[in-house]
Order: C-alpha cells, then sequence, then structure tokens
C-alpha cells in the first residue's frame, strides 16, 4: 500500500545512480559551451580570436566524446525514473494517490525548470522540457519493453530522415553560395537564388562581426539585469522553436529507450556480462567512429552544424551504449569502489547538482566577468573545479543528509509536508 511519504533512500538502485552521475558531469563538458560564450560560437569556433592547437583539441575530443551522448543518457534515464517511480507507487487500491503524487512531482520539476532558465539565466535548461513530457509518458509507463522500442526508435528515425533532407538542402545551398562568393569577388552580380542561399549559409556558419561578437559579449557580462534581458530571447528560442522541431522528439524518443531498456534491466546491471560487454565495443566502436567522421566533415564545410547529419543520432546512441555497458560493467564486476561512491553521490544530487551548474556557471562567467573571456580549452579548467565542487560536496552532504537540497524540498512540495532529511533524527526516531 502506498505511504503518503518519499521513498526510502536506501532502497536506489547504485548503477542508476552512477550511470546518471557520470552523465550529469558529462553534460556539463558540453553545456559550458553555451554558458561561456555566444552561442553561435559553440557550434563554430572559428568565431574564437584565438582558436588553435589546444582549442582545437579540446573542440574535436568533447563533440566526439560528449557532445549528444549525455544528453541521451540523461533522456534514457529520465525514461527509466518514471517507470521506477511508478511501478514503486503503484497500488491497486490506491491508483489515483500515486497519480496525485507524480504529477504533483512532475509539474514541481516544470517550476524548477523555469527558474533555471529565468532566475539562474540558463537557457538551454532541460528540466522544463523532461515535466512536460512528463505528463505525457506518464500513460506509456506499463508498455511493453518492446512497443516502447518501437515507438522510441521511430521518433527517433523520423527525426534522422528529417535532417537527412534538411542536410540535402543545405548541401545545394552550399555550392550555390560558394559560386556566387566567387560572382562577388569578380564583381559579378547575384541572382536571386544565390542570394538567398549565401544568406542561409551565413546562418548556418553563425558568422557575426567582431563588433557583433563583442556585444553580445558586454551585454551578457555587464549586470545581472543586462544578462537577463539578454539570456530571454535566446530562451524562448530554444526553449519554443528549438524544442518544437527537434528537442522535443529527440527528448521523447530517447526517454522511451530509456523506459525499455530500464524493464530490460539494463540500467540496474542486472544483464549479462555478455551484453554490456557488447554494448561497450560495438558501442564506442560504431559511436565514436561516426562522430570522427561527422566532426571531419563539420571542419572540411567551414563547422556546419554537425546535428544535420543523418548519422547524427547513430553517433550519439551508440556512443551513449558504449558509456552505458562500461559502467555496468564496473557496477556487476564490483571493482572502482572510489569511483562508483563518487559518481553515485552524484547521481543521487542530479538535481541539486544540475541547478549548480547553472548557479555556478551564471557566478563564474556573468557575475565574475569571465563571460566570452576565455580560449576554448581554457573551458574545461573550469569544468574540473566544477566537477571537483560537486563530487566532494555531494559525498560530503551525503553523509549527513538522506536527499540533497534540491531533491529534499522537491519531495518536501510533492507530499505537501516537511520531509525528514538528517540522517540523525530519522535513526534516533
Amino acid at each position: 500500500m502506498i505511504q503518503d511519504q518519499p521513498l526510502d533512500p536506501n532502497s536506489r538502485i547504485e548503477s542508476i545512480d552512477v550511470i546518471r552521475g557520470w552523465a550529469l558531469l558529462g553534460i556539463l563538458v558540453i553545456n559550458i559551451w553555451a554558458f561561456a560564450q555566444p552561442m553561435d560560437m559553440s557550434f563554430n569556433p572559428t568565431l574564437f580570436e584565438t582558436y588553435a592547437g589546444a582549442d582545437v583539441a579540446a573542440f574535436f575530443i568533447s563533440w566526439i566524446g560528449f557532445e549528444g551522448s549525455q544528453r541521451a543518457m540523461f533522456s534514457m534515464l529520465f525514461g527509466a525514473s518514471i517507470v521506477l517511480l511508478t511501478s514503486r507507487l503503484a497500488s491497486g487500491d490506491r491508483l489515483a494517490e500515486a497519480r496525485a503524487i507524480y504529477y504533483r512531482r512532475t509539474w514541481i520539476l516544470i517550476g524548477f525548470g523555469l527558474v533555471d532558465i529565468l532566475l539562474f539565466l540558463w537557457f538551454g535548461d532541460i528540466l522544463l522540457l523532461y515535466g512536460l513530457l512528463g505528463l505525457f509518458l506518464y500513460f506509456l509507463r506499463n508498455s511493453t519493453p518492446k512497443k516502447l522500442l518501437i515507438i522510441g526508435t521511430t521518433v527517433l528515425l523520423l527525426l534522422s530522415a528529417l535532417f537527412a533532407g534538411i542536410s540535402v538542402f543545405v548541401d545545394e545551398f552550399r555550392e550555390t553560395a560558394t559560386i556566387a562568393q566567387e560572382k562577388v569577388l569578380a564583381g559579378e552580380k547575384l541572382s536571386a537564388n544565390e542570394e538567398i542561399a549565401v544568406e542561409v549559409m551565413d546562418d548556418l556558419n553563425l558568422s557575426f562581426t567582431a563588433e557583433e561578437r563583442a556585444e553580445l559579449i558586454e551585454s551578457r557580462s555587464d549586470s545581472y539585469t543586462s544578462a537577463w534581458l539578454s539570456n530571454l530571447p535566446l530562451a524562448v528560442e530554444i526553449q519554443v522553436q528549438d524544442t518544437l522541431y527537434m528537442l522535443l522528439w529527440d527528448a521523447m524518443g530517447m526517454m522511451l529507450l530509456g523506459m525499455a531498456l530500464f524493464k530490460l534491466g539494463v540500467f540496474s546491471a542486472e544483464c549479462s556480462f555478455k551484453t554490456y560487454w557488447t554494448m561497450l565495443i560495438i558501442g564506442f566502436g560504431v559511436g565514436i567512429s561516426v562522430n570522427t567522421y561527422e566532426m571531419l566533415d563539420s571542419m572540411a564545410k567551414d563547422y556546419h552544424p554537425t546535428y544535420l547529419a543523418w548519422t547524427y543520432q547513430i553517433g550519439r546512441i551508440s556512443t551513449a551504449f558504449g558509456y552505458i555497458g562500461l559502467f555496468m560493467l564496473i557496477c556487476k564486476y564490483n571493482v572502482l569502489s572510489t569511483l562508483r561512491r563518487a559518481l553515485s553521490a552524484v547521481g543521487k544530487m542530479a538535481l541539486t547538482n544540475y541547478l549548480t551548474q547553472s548557479v555556478l556557471c551564471l557566478i563564474i562567467f556573468v557575475f565574475f566577468g569571465l563571460y566570452g573571456e576565455l580560449r576554448f580549452h581554457e573551458f574545461y579548467y573550469v569544468v574540473v573545479v566544477i566537477w571537483v565542487f560537486q563530487i566532494f560536496f555531494s559525498q560530503y552532504w551525503l553523509k549527513h543528509f538522506k536527499y540533497g537540497p534540491v531533491e529534499w524540498l522537491w519531495r518536501s512540495l510533492t507530499y505537501k509536508r516537511r520531509v525528514s532529511n538528517r540522517i540523525e533524527a530519522s535513526a534516533t526516531s
């Protein structure tokens, strides 16, 4: 029978916390691009005044090893959490209460997303989208793994087909724009189609002048107010426009896959060693190869967005499977206990740590004025500092409390009462 109280933290599945902790840390490797500089430079780093050597290596490695795959795992794990939570809450005679608890929890998550966007100025927040999808995916919680795999794969295939079609047009525009540039140099007049092609390629190449770059940096780092005003239109663009044509379907497909994988025992380390070794070897083999091909192709075409490639989903999902296989093997073999404890602590406090990344980057890049001031490879000094802080803080906090601070607030609001959090207090009660 359902109790009107949060679940015991001791009932958590370690392997899920470990992989969630890794995904939480890994997602900052890519998010830091948008925290630290104008968004356009995240896709075309040649817009930096200095981009060479260590910068190229940092961009290349981070894109191949982390871009897309960490977000994929994060989305899969959110889908898994839907099944895990609803299955633990589900009870034949109190199903209505379970539904109420789930939806209250989900609406509160949406609220955290709005805080992240509007207060912490993270226009790329995913909590809002996850919460909105959670409202819908509740109805698929009892679907079979086969059905979830079919629907999720279909969504991702359709998304890949859309981008494949877009890529064909982009290549045609690129050829036309190249001809147009030659005509401009020769002093010849451009046709209407050539002018459109040049404009489209300028948008895709995300080029802007030094003056425009300086204005963007000043608006983001001058004050919190100016940063807020600069953040708002970008947040609307990402959270509405980009969500509707890409991010919504991307996250939905991954969540459905995650729901299926959880039901198949993949995230709880219940599958065979052979299964996880296969995921690791084939996942990384295919994923790194595809990601490398996409990156080299992008660099050869003046850093056009690799997510437009039809192979994008293949590369990122394969890489994500490689990571899942790796960390499930670590858990099954019961090795690297220090690493497991660290990642598990970060994973248990994933919501706190996700929002903390936004707050820390707001402080570092806006309040300290480092926005647009660092070279690309220097972003990762900041990433390492935040990683170290979150690993040690998470472990320290969980020695004294059952839940992270935001997780505690989330549970208290969900169950409409102050939830006991101190470990000492619960042990003596």
